[in-house]
């Protein structure tokens, strides 16, 4: 039975994950914005909780990339930011903790996993590749280049959220130690999340949420296998 210490990271995992999820939003919708205001963009600005949307009958090369490829690249910072490794032990809060591995996480979805997601469904980043006069099968090629290392990132996920496990520091750790307390780490947050859109978005779930989620679950398989191996 999980103790206090583990219900504790329940509630900081949640919290974080939730505010880290709002803030990317924020950053995405806030560029565009700024976006609009620099392109003379005369059309529309949604912000929805899983996604960004803009509608206009007119479009100019200026203002694709700065609607488009200003929040991609603002995004694109912050995960330089943000990627750095953390040791075991470390003397940074968890609240932090959680928040930069749960940054991290979401961060490669949304770079690098959903623009292959965008070109196959010309949406989000297609835009600024076509208005380049990229062919078809160059920004297919992007986006395979950019799954590949969405996939060799996700490897590095268990490595920074092992840091909020409460395991023993002088003896080997078992597998059932470190399973037990992902439920709490990751799968109960990541359902909490889930529950939010589909409430926030009138009992549905937007098509752009369904394969960040795809994106997303992958991760947590992958890094679930990854981090039940570790002693």
């Amino acid at each position: 039975m999980p103790g206090f210490s583990n219900w504790k990271n329940l509630l900081v995992s949640t919290l974080s994950l939730l505010i880290v999820s709002g803030l990317l939003n924020l950053v995405s919708w806030l560029t565009m914005v700024f976006g609009a205001y620099m392109s003379d963009f005369d059309g529309e600005i949604i912000w929805n909780i899983s996604h960004i949307t803009a509608s206009s009958v007119h479009w100019s090369w200026n203002q694709v990339m700065w609607i488009y490829l200003a929040p991609y690249i603002a995004l694109l910072f912050l995960f330089a930011i943000i990627k750095w490794k953390r040791k075991y032990p470390t003397s940074i809060h968890i609240f932090l903790q959680s928040f930069q591995s749960w940054a991290f996480l979401l961060l490669i979805s949304y770079l690098f996993f959903m623009p292959m997601v965008d070109i196959v469904t010309k949406q989000g980043i297609y835009h600024v590749l076509n208005w380049l006069g990229i062919a078809s099968y160059l920004q297919i090629i992007i986006g395979i280049l950019l799954l590949m290392y969405f996939i060799v990132s996700s490897f590095n996920v268990s490595t920074l959220f092992s840091t909020q496990l409460e395991v023993p520091m002088d003896k080997l750790i078992t597998t059932k130690q470190v399973m037990v307390q992902l439920p709490l780490i990751w799968y109960i947050p990541i359902a909490l999340l889930t529950a939010v859109v589909y409430l926030l978005s009138s009992y549905s779930f937007p098509p752009s949420f369904i394969y960040f989620l795809s994106g997303t679950t992958f991760i947590i398989l992958v890094n679930t296998w990854l981090i039940s191996r570790y002693n």
